[in-house]
């Protein structure tokens, strides 16, 4: 007879493969993908082959323009997104703490997370200018709302019990803000965390695309305008390493902070 309940399901294990895996893949799609740029009757204007963007990504690299132009936008990125996280966190917390609060902020923030921050570019071309405030805050804009809605929905769940039973026990409100509510809070902070500040990349470069800033975004744009296909392939790898790398060492500095949380961006 066949024997029923034999299937097992494996959860939370296998991560370790996961970045080999992924290295496997994108070797395998470069090799088709330089195999067939090659073997084409003539050059492919639109899709050049692997190794092209990589000679044109070192030449930029060995020249300098390269960090010309990512220095600028990690610089806005790194203070857009530190200002809008900040402002998050604690738009969450007093959300999730203070009713009257919650009934006035969160349909307000609920209302304006839609909106595409891109189209906050025309009034804070007003009010900030053209210059770096301006990208600076739409990238805070864009880490804001994730922040404060994670933030707030951690802290509605945490087990009443646990802060009741600090209350007895004669903590005091920011005892148990400090030891009850923030590391129940924190997986949802780091949750935040990640999709803020890969939406504060995305604002940052098509900010720099838009207003013709010097950085990332507008060497994509121009690359592409003079159909450099070599150059912008190489940048927007270069802006998903960033990514990647910026993600990962938000992780590894969580651990090291808060091991406690289990932590699913890194």
């Amino acid at each position: 007879m066949e024997k029923r309940g034999s299937t097992k399901i494996i959860v939370g294990q296998g991560r370790a493969s996961g970045p080999r895996n992924a290295l496997i893949a994108l070797g395998l799609l470069a090799l088709v993908w330089e195999v067939l740029s090659r073997g084409a009757a003539r050059p492919p204007l639109l899709f050049p082959p692997p190794t092209a963007i990589l000679a044109s990504l070192y030449h930029s690299a060995v020249s300098g323009e390269l960090l010309k132009c990512l220095c600028p936008t990690l610089f806005r990125l790194g203070l857009g997104f530190s200002a809008g996280a900040a402002v998050g966190v604690a738009a969450g917390f007093i959300c999730g703490t203070w009713r009257l609060a919650d009934s006035v902020l969160d349909p307000l923030i609920n209302a304006a997370y839609p909106i595409p921050k891109v189209a906050l570019i025309p009034l804070l071309m007003f009010i900030c200018g053209f210059g770096n405030v301006l990208i600076i805050v739409l990238a805070a804009f864009s880490a804001f709302f994730p922040m404060a809605v994670t933030v707030r929905a951690g802290v509605l769940r945490v087990d009443r019990t646990l802060v009741d039973a600090a209350v007895n026990l004669g903590a005091g409100r920011a005892q148990v803000a400090r030891e009850v509510i923030f590391p129940s809070v924190v997986p949802y902070l780091l949750s935040g965390a990640r999709l803020g500040l890969l939406g504060a990349i995305q604002a940052v470069v098509v900010a720099e695309m838009l207003l013709s800033a010097r950085g990332m975004g507008r060497m994509l744009w121009l690359a592409g305008e003079w159909i450099k296909m070599e150059i912008y392939y190489g940048y927007l790898a270069v802006m998903a390493l960033t990514g990647v790398v910026l993600v990962w060492g938000l992780g590894k500095l969580t651990r090291r902070l808060v091991p406690w949380a289990k932590n699913d961006a890194g």
